[in-house]
């Protein structure tokens, strides 16, 4: 066969192997509340979270836990995409509340809910969320899910119910985290042996990227978060007992959280009695950020206070964003002053990043004037590529005017690269005017891809008028690998359009490739439709599937309706 069909044919298997490859990774130590980008299709792989010591002796009777505060409710601050399988059953366990009238189905969504009667009133609520157009969904169903922890009978069906109603990620992720924040106040054992219940999966689909579902570290959480709400002291020596691992990192970060908002100066305190231990030092820049963000002249005073040294540092990682953005120059003084070499010259890039998109002219004479041979190069390269987010045609025009050839390469890419999120069109055509590089071709495919995740008829429009026939190939297989997974019809209805050739054929095997094992019978017969064309005849096809990288259950499924 010819080589040059072979050629964009084999990097999408290969790429779809890579890709496939992921879910051999997890990590399961970083605190709740990092982002982690997902969709979901396969289980691959469950990471497992010690299991958490018993809670303290409480300052109420067994069974007489403290009453919720039925109407206080938390800002949920957590922001990582999330949801959970319908099929898990929470554990069993009474909460305490008190019933409300019931809400009329053709109501407004409320700011509160009343506490379900029955697992059918509970659905009415629900479906109105979910039959609503209305942008506040997302804090309804959380509020529902409030409610629905307060309910004295059938609590645990009606988790599940809602859970089998609910399939957007981002509902699904509010509901349980407002479910679990309230049954955390309630009932914090209950909580906990809920969070403890939930696997984490690490699902993978080769066109979407990897995902992470709600996971154990999202349910414990919310549940640290609302068990702290009522009982800090509890929640703080049940944390003191844990041993250090995830568990640890997880529910002292739900503490910090939910201590900052009630009394941060205390919160402050019990953080930077941590510093000493090196694994809990982010526990402070944490609450120092939370500070920032709420009253920066409180935080700058605060850290004045403090005297110079590792707690200076630690607390000055924290508020370095908010300081940025609001007085950068003020910002990189006290950069200068810390104590750690790497640390501030971390700190100070992190600085121009925001100088550069407020006054970059400025930001670029602090660097000539001050960054050290050592960090001058990446000085520029943050400046350069802050800059080309508000600027891109004057970052660009710097850029060109660079004496050093490598360099200026290098700006050029950088510009570029940050052009393609918002103009990719513009930034590609730019990048047709750089030196054939291996570099080049990676930025441009990168650029394609994220491209055609967004907009895929666009960019197909773009990959159409390409001059070079191998880079097309390559382009085209990637833009198949997410207008397939996108919309199959359209993607196909497109492929059909192209000659018979090397092109096609990397189209029609990126489409098998982004589908996976098509389980959607609609998304086969649509590919089924395009192998079918006179133009391409089954032996071809069976060829291109022989040679290909395909996995081997996918290339069964093909093969079979040939």
């Amino acid at each position: 066969m010819n080589s040059d069909i072979l050629k964009p044919i084999l990097i999408a298997g290969a790429a779809l192997l890579a890709l496939l490859a992921l879910h051999s990774k997890f990590v399961s130590s970083r605190p709740a509340g990092d982002a982690w980008t997902e969709s979901s299709s396969q289980p691959a792989v469950k990471a497992t979270v010690p299991a958490l010591p018993p809670l303290p002796p409480s300052d109420t009777p067994p069974g007489k836990l403290k009453p919720p505060r039925p109407r206080r409710r938390l800002q949920q601050t957590d922001e990582s995409d999330a949801s959970l399988s319908s099929t898990l059953t929470p554990p069993k366990s009474q909460a305490v509340g008190t019933r409300s009238p019931p809400l009329q189905k053709d109501a407004a969504l409320p700011e509160e809910y009343p506490i379900p009667a029955t697992i059918e009133e509970a659905k009415r609520f629900l479906q109105a969320i979910l039959d609503s157009t209305s942008g506040s969904r997302h804090r309804a169903i959380e509020e529902l899910g409030k409610a629905i922890a307060m309910m004295t009978g059938e609590r645990n069906e009606a988790v599940s119910a809602a859970l089998e109603l609910v399939a957007d990620d981002w509902l699904r992720r509010r509901f349980l985290n407002g479910y679990l924040y309230q049954l955390g106040h309630d009932d914090p054992t209950a909580a906990l042996a809920f969070a403890e219940a939930v696997e984490d999966d690490l699902r993978i689909n080769s066109t979407r990227s990897t995902s992470r579902l709600y996971g154990k570290s999202e349910a414990l959480s919310a549940a640290v978060r609302g068990w702290a709400n009522g009982s800090l002291n509890e929640v703080r020596d049940w944390v003191d007992a844990l041993e250090n691992g995830s568990s640890r990192n997880i529910a002292l970060a739900a503490l910090g959280q939910e201590w900052s908002v009630q009394d941060m100066e205390g919160a402050l305190s019990w953080a930077e009695g941590m510093v000493e231990s090196e694994n809990a030092r982010w526990l402070l820049t944490q609450i120092a950020s939370r500070h920032a963000s709420s009253d920066l002249e409180g935080a700058l005073d605060y850290f004045s206070g403090i005297e110079p040294g590792t707690t200076r540092d630690v607390y000055l990682q924290g508020i370095i964003t908010r300081w940025a953005i609001s007085s950068p120059e003020e910002a990189m003084k006290a950069v200068s002053t810390t104590t750690s070499l790497s640390t501030a010259q971390n700190m100070a890039r992190q600085v121009l990043h925001y100088w550069a998109r407020k006054a970059p002219g400025d930001a670029m004479q602090w660097v000539e004037d001050s960054a050290t041979e050592a960090t001058y190069t990446r000085d520029i390269q943050a400046v350069v590529h802050a800059w080309a987010q508000t600027a891109p045609d004057a970052a660009l025009e710097y850029a060109d005017s660079v004496a050093d050839a490598q360099q200026r390469e290098r700006l050029t890419r950088t510009v570029i690269a940050e052009m393609g999120r918002r103009k990719p069109a513009e930034a590609l055509d730019v990048l047709g005017s750089l030196a054939d590089s291996s570099q080049r071709d990676s930025l441009e495919e990168s650029i394609l891809t994220q491209w055609a995740k967004r907009d895929p008829g666009a960019t197909a429009d773009w990959v159409t008028e390409m001059g070079n026939a191998d880079r097309q190939h390559v382009a085209t297989g990637n833009l198949m690998l997410q207008w397939g997974a996108k919309d199959t019809a359209q993607a196909v209805q497109w492929t059909r359009q192209l000659p018979v050739g090397a092109t096609r054929n990397a189209a029609v095997l990126a489409i098998a490739a982004a589908n996976q094992s098509f389980t959607d019978r609609k998304d086969l017969a649509e590919w089924q439709k395009l192998i079918r064309d006179p133009e391409l005849p089954a032996a071809t096809v069976r060829e291109l599937l022989q040679e290909s990288a395909l996995p081997y259950d996918l290339l069964r499924t093909l093969q079979s309706s040939l």
